[in-house]
């Protein structure tokens, strides 16, 4: 895994290596190697919110209640 950066917008992404070698090559790539520290530490300040729909057991008229998590800080 290894991560890059978008030059343009800033992005942040960790993809495979093939497809960051694919990524980085060219006369004017848009993505460029970034250390992963750069990474971590976007991501403990941005934590990421997953919601997930699940039926309500106690309820038997099919309502749903919505769950959220967060993601490791």
């Amino acid at each position: 895994m290894k991560t890059l950066k978008h030059i343009e917008n800033g992005k942040i992404r960790r993809v495979e290596d093939k497809d960051a070698y694919f990524l980085t090559e060219g006369k004017n790539p848009l993505w460029g190697f970034i250390p992963k520290s750069e990474w971590k530490s976007n991501r403990k300040t941005n934590p990421t919110m997953v919601m997930e729909e699940t039926q309500n057991p106690a309820k038997n008229d099919g309502a749903y209640v919505r769950k959220t998590k967060k993601s490791r800080s």
